[in-house]
């Protein structure tokens, strides 16, 4: 189950992920942008 927040690595921004339009690969991890400072990180779930 995914979080409704993912905390960015770069700036600490909690990214709201409750809207779940994302498909998940196989192995469960995917880009996301930051909301805040625009930069992407991998979000495992």
């Amino acid at each position: 189950m995914l979080n409704d927040t993912v905390e960015c690595p770069y700036c600490g921004h909690e990214n709201d992920m409750s809207e779940g339009t994302v498909d998940l690969p196989n192995d469960n991890k995917f880009d996301h942008e930051c909301e805040n400072c625009e930069r992407e990180f991998e979000v495992e779930v």
